[in-house]
């Protein structure tokens, strides 16, 4: 073999090992840059009372665990919450925690824990409500240690069920909650004709967990339409005294639990075209849980109208057009005659 081909062929050899050299060198930089310092596994626990009364001082306590091998680093737990439900108390709180402005998430952080050592968090809430449901709560915890084993990463469900009474915490030996969740229903005919009868129900329910005291359900209606018998309807409603199209219906106590349902009858006297909506709203000298108003859905009733007598509302607007179309003419009219002859040149 010539000696030029045979020095070419070694220099090729030599870049070529030159080249395997730095890519190896590259690959286990790289993976030396993304294999973890170390490894750790933790793991997250909850406590937290069974039952707790309304407005008390709801105290979870968060144990965090490291099982090893290795020590572990910033370690976020983070306790989401509904705030309708629970309100945070900081002050109450481990120091360590707080909430995150930008997503209202409570969130505490672990600057580390060695291997075998345990970290235990108070987050602190009042309850804002009493509610039959009871309240499962969990907590989360992120390592930034490599974890092994991410099943434990989140806690036991710990459950809460509210009640009403004030025996302990921050309000102990105050009266029982009276707030209220009420609820309004009314039914009408779907339809209706002149002459026939209109019967109308209402019904009003308190769910609780208080009494609902000084309840005022009003029913407004239109009146050259709907004529109110009030010798069969129920004796707790009454026309209010400033205004002649609306009943007002009155419940002293509603106990918590219960309902109350009323019975008005009316006559039609009168036809309209478009369908008829209704509504009734309650009030009550309670705070509700849910609104300060309480509104019932929208009831509609269609009116079935004989073609001899022609619907109020749909003459009117045929009068309204063909005064529009007069008034048209008339200024067409107007406008032709106003304008001058052209003359030829």
């Amino acid at each position: 073999m010539p000696i030029k081909h045979s020095m070419m062929i070694a220099v090729l050899l030599c870049v070529l090992v030159a080249i395997g050299t730095v890519q190896s060198g590259r690959l286990s930089t790289a993976s030396a840059l993304s294999s973890p310092l170390g490894t750790a596994d933790v793991s997250v626990t909850l406590q937290g009372p069974a039952t707790l009364g309304n407005g008390r001082y709801l105290t979870y306590k968060a144990t965090v665990k490291n099982l090893g091998p290795d020590r572990s680093d910033n370690i976020t737990l983070w306790d989401v919450t509904d705030p309708t439900l629970l309100t945070f108390v900081p002050s109450e709180s481990d120091t360590s925690c707080t909430k995150d402005t930008y997503n209202g998430k409570i969130f505490c952080l672990i600057p580390s824990i060695e291997s075998g050592d345990s970290v235990t968090l108070l987050l602190t809430y009042t309850s804002n409500q009493c509610d039959a449901d009871a309240l499962k709560h969990t907590t989360t915890i992120k390592p930034l240690t490599a974890d092994p084993d991410l099943t434990n990463n989140v806690s036991n469900e710990v459950t809460t069920t509210f009640t009403c009474s004030y025996e302990s915490g921050p309000n102990a030996g105050d009266p029982q909650d009276n707030r209220t969740r009420m609820t309004a229903q009314l039914a009408v005919p779907l339809k209706a004709s002149i002459g026939s009868a209109f019967p109308v129900s209402i019904t009003i329910a308190n769910s609780g967990p208080g009494d609902a005291q000084g309840i005022t359900a009003s029913f407004p209606f239109l009146q050259n339409v709907l004529a109110w018998d009030p010798t069969q309807s129920d004796s707790a409603c009454q026309m209010a005294a400033d205004k002649n199209d609306t009943l007002l219906c009155t419940i002293s106590t509603l106990p918590a639990g219960t309902s109350k349902t009323f019975s008005l009858f009316f006559t039609v006297q009168s036809c309209t075209a478009l369908p008829l909506k209704q509504k009734v709203t309650a009030v009550s000298s309670n705070t509700d849980l849910v609104r300060t108003i309480t509104t019932s859905n929208f009831q509609t009733t269609t009116f079935s109208c004989p073609a001899s007598l022609r619907p109020v509302r749909q003459s009117l607007l045929e009068r309204a057009r063909a005064r529009s179309l007069k008034r048209s003419a008339a200024q067409q009219s107007s406008s032709s005659v106003s304008r001058p002859p052209s003359r030829r040149r």
